[in-house]
């Protein structure tokens, strides 16, 4: 089974960091985000490094945004990390 992580803020910066070292460790990754070229890009780099990236657009600080975007379902696997 794949580890799975979900990063919030991870179009750039800080989070975006935190995405890739997660992705060279061998995590899939759940990027959420409401910057949507920029995350498109940091998945990109993500899949580069071999590992599957899904990504979602949503304002995780405002509620109930954060139910919008529950991306793990059973097809997908559990999920290892949140950050």
């Amino acid at each position: 089974m794949s580890k799975t992580a979900i990063v919030t803020g991870g179009a750039r910066g800080i989070g975006r960091g935190c995405a890739l070292e997660l992705a060279s460790r061998g995590y899939d990754i759940a990027l959420v985000d409401l910057l949507e070229p920029e995350m498109k890009r940091t998945a990109g780099e993500i899949e580069g490094l071999g590992r599957e990236a899904l990504t979602y657009q949503a304002d995780v600080a405002s509620s109930p945004g954060p139910m919008r975007w529950q991306p793990m379902s059973p097809e997908n696997g559990a999920i290892s990390i949140s950050c």
